[in-house]
């Protein structure tokens, strides 16, 4: 896979805080893999979310693609900028970022009710 940024920017313009009131982007990798591997949830809505790393120095945090093989015969990704989207574009994305809210919501309300561990711990902090 190539590596495609997909944005990046200073660290201190980001607050997103887990339960444990640590930065997301420090489980990130082990959530994207957890995620990956729940058959009911999967690869397909993995792929909605980008890879965060933060640079040397602490300072910068950049968004990349993650570690999937791009479907287009040229390899290349078909990434769109929501500025750039068109409204119908919007709308499917919209759609699909929904699906993914409802499922990992019905997921980890799942987990909860029968305690968690492992894997299921990564989501239930989420």
């Amino acid at each position: 896979m190539k590596s495609v940024l997909l944005h990046g920017g200073d660290l201190v313009a980001y607050e997103a805080i887990n339960s444990n009131g640590h930065p997301v982007w420090e489980s990130a990798s082990a959530f994207l893999d957890s995620l990956a591997r729940t058959p009911s949830l999967g690869e397909r809505y993995s792929r909605f979310l980008a890879v965060p790393r933060v640079c040397s120095g602490g300072s910068r945090i950049e968004w990349y693609i993650p570690d999937f093989s791009p479907q287009d015969p040229s390899g290349d990704y078909r990434i769109i900028a929501w500025d750039a989207a068109t409204p119908e574009e919007r709308q499917q994305a919209y759609e699909k970022l929904m699906d993914l809210d409802k499922a990992l919501y019905a997921y980890g309300n799942m987990l909860l009710s029968r305690g968690v561990d492992g894997d299921n711990l990564t989501f239930a902090q989420f």
